[in-house]
């Protein structure tokens, strides 16, 4: 924002980021079916250091092509928006059956400590 100083473009584009995020959430029975989830797991977090890369790029460049931006923020999105379900989904693949409360928890707990330290870290980082 303070690069714009445009208040409902920074809205415009979390609203973006969340869309694509929510839309995409139906696609992984769809997309799990079609290929191997493996696959589908790998292509997400591909894409997903491809966008970050981009996003960070340009972010250390002082360079704001809003294109490219939104294209950033849309495949962040989308990437999590399949990858997510789909993850929950194959860890019953990847432990006992009687560990798969356990693994569930565990990959809950990380990525809610993820979410609260990762803008922290982001914004000590900045300084």
């Amino acid at each position: 924002m303070a690069e714009t100083g445009n208040d409902a473009l920074l809205g415009a584009l979390l609203a973006l980021a969340i869309g694509a995020d929510v839309l995409s959430r139906g696609t992984p029975a769809w997309l799990g079916d079609r290929f191997a989830p493996r696959t589908v797991l790998l292509c997400c977090f591909v894409g997903s250091a491809l966008a970050s890369g981009l996003l960070t790029w340009l972010a250390l460049s002082g360079v704001y092509p809003l294109w490219a931006v939104v294209l950033g923020i849309a495949l962040l999105g989308v990437s999590l928006g399949v990858r997510e379900p789909l993850l929950m989904s194959v860890i019953r693949s990847m432990v006992r059956t009687s560990s798969v409360a356990s693994a569930v928890r565990i990959r809950s707990t990380v990525m809610s400590f993820s979410w609260f330290a990762g803008p922290i870290a982001a914004g000590a980082s900045s300084r």
